[in-house]
C-alpha cells in the first residue's frame, strides 16, 4: 500500500471525522457496511476492489463511473430501507466515498445526476392520553418520571439525558428547567417548565441527587444514553401492545419522540407559538417569547398545563385548581370594580358641599337680579 493510499483509507477517514457527533460517525459506519454488501451483491467484488478501480480512472470516465455507482447504491438502499433512512445514509456516505476515491462530489452534481426515491409523507400519529397511560403502566418509576417530564416540557430525549439537578429551579410553583446552550440542538439557551404531575414523580429522584449528578441516566455520553432510552422504550412499547402500530412504510407510529410531539400539539391549541418556543423550535417562535420574564412565561405555561395532565386524578385536581383560580380572579375583578365605585362615591361626597355652596350662591344671585 502506497503512502497516499494510507492517507485515504477507511481508518484515516474515521479519524478525520472523530470530532463530529457520535451519531454522524455511527451512521457513516453503517452506510459503509451497506456499501460493502452492495458491492458484493451488485459487482461480485469487495468494496476495496471497487474503490481501487475507480481511483485508477480519470476525467469524464471517472466522473461517469462515480455517479453510476452512486445511483446503483441509492437504488439498492431504497429496496432495503425506507427512503428517509436511505437519504440519511447517502448524505454521510458521499463525503466518505469522495475521500477514498480522491474525487470531488459537489451537491449540485448530486442534484443533476442522482435520482432519489420519493419520500411518502405519512400523516403524523396523534398519541392519545389512554395510550400514554398504558405506556406509563409498563414503565418503572424513573422512566415514568422522565416520560412525564418530556410530555409536560417538550424536551428532546437527548436533552433529557444531559439534565443535571443544577438545571432545575425548584423554587417556583412549577419546576423550571434551564437548558444551557451546550444541551440544545440549536445551541441556544432555553427555559421550560414541568407540570405539577411530573413534579410529584421528579421530586423523589431529585432529592437523592447532588447538584452535578445526571437526573435520568448514569451514562455521561448523551448519545449513548439516548440510544439506551430508545431501546428500553421499544420494549415498553411492545409490552404495552403497540409494537404492531405502524405506518405503511413499516415505521412505528409511537416512538419516544411522540411525547415531545404530544406536548407541542397540546400547547399550540391553547397558546399559538408557546409550545414551539418551550420545545426549542425555530427563531420565529424564539423572537416572540424570549423577552418574557420567568414569571410571565410561567403564567402562560399554567394556561396550557391542564392539557398536559395524564392521570384522571391529577386532571381533576388541575381542573379544580383552575376553577378556584377563576373564582379568585372574578373576586379580584369584582373587588377592583367595587373599589372604583367606592372611590367615585367618595369623590362625589367630597365635592357635594362645594356644589351646595355654588347652588346657594346661584339662588342668591337670581334673587338679587
Amino acid at each position: 500500500m502506497s503512502y497516499l493510499d494510507k492517507q485515504r483509507s477507511q481508518e484515516t477517514y474515521y479519524d478525520k471525522i472523530r470530532t463530529k457527533s457520535k451519531s454522524m460517525r455511527t451512521n457513516t459506519e453503517k452506510a459503509v457496511k451497506r456499501f460493502e454488501k452492495f458491492c458484493k451483491l451488485n459487482y461480485k467484488e469487495d468494496m476495496q476492489s471497487v474503490i481501487n478501480e475507480i481511483k485508477r480512472l480519470a476525467g469524464e470516465q471517472k466522473e461517469r463511473v462515480i455517479f453510476d455507482t452512486l445511483q446503483d447504491f441509492v437504488n439498492y438502499l431504497s429496496e432495503e430501507i425506507n427512503p428517509n433512512t436511505a437519504k440519511l445514509y447517502f448524505a454521510v456516505f458521499k463525503p466518505y466515498f469522495a475521500y477514498v476515491t480522491y474525487s470531488k462530489i459537489h451537491s449540485e452534481d448530486i442534484k443533476e445526476n442522482i435520482n432519489f426515491p420519493r419520500v411518502i409523507e405519512e400523516e403524523p400519529y396523534p398519541l392519545s392520553i389512554d395510550e400514554i397511560k398504558e405506556l406509563l403502566k409498563h414503565s418503572n418509576f424513573e422512566r415514568k418520571a422522565s416520560y412525564l417530564t418530556s410530555i409536560s416540557s417538550g424536551i428532546r430525549i437527548q436533552e433529557l439525558c444531559k439534565l443535571r439537578k443544577r438545571d432545575f429551579d425548584l423554587s417556583k410553583p412549577r419546576f423550571m428547567i434551564k437548558l444551557p446552550g451546550a444541551y440544545t440542538k440549536n445551541r441556544k439557551v432555553r427555559r421550560t417548565f414541568v407540570s405539577f404531575e411530573a413534579m410529584d414523580n421528579l421530586k423523589p429522584i431529585l432529592d437523592k441527587k447532588k447538584d452535578d449528578e445526571l437526573v435520568f441516566t448514569n451514562t455521561e455520553d448523551s448519545e449513548t444514553a439516548a440510544g439506551n432510552e430508545r431501546s428500553v422504550f421499544h420494549r415498553i412499547r411492545e409490552s404495552a401492545g403497540f409494537d404492531n402500530l405502524r405506518y405503511d412504510s413499516g415505521m412505528h407510529k409511537i416512538t419516544i419522540h411522540s411525547f415531545r410531539s404530544f406536548f407541542i400539539t397540546k400547547a399550540e391549541r391553547v397558546h399559538e407559538g408557546l409550545g414551539h418556543f418551550l420545545a426549542g423550535h425555530g427563531k420565529r417562535y424564539l423572537k416572540k417569547y424570549e423577552r418574557y420574564t420567568d414569571s410571565e412565561l410561567l403564567e402562560y405555561y399554567l394556561k396550557i398545563e391542564p392539557e398536559l395532565i395524564i392521570s384522571n386524578e391529577n386532571r381533576l385536581k388541575v381542573e379544580s385548581q383552575s376553577k378556584d383560580e377563576k373564582i379568585k380572579n372574578m373576586e379580584s375583578q369584582n373587588n377592583e370594580r367595587l373599589h372604583v365605585i367606592e372611590k367615585k362615591l367618595s369623590d362625589f361626597e367630597n365635592i357635594m358641599p362645594m356644589i351646595k355652596k355654588l347652588l346657594e350662591q346661584a339662588q342668591k344671585d337670581i334673587k338679587i337680579s
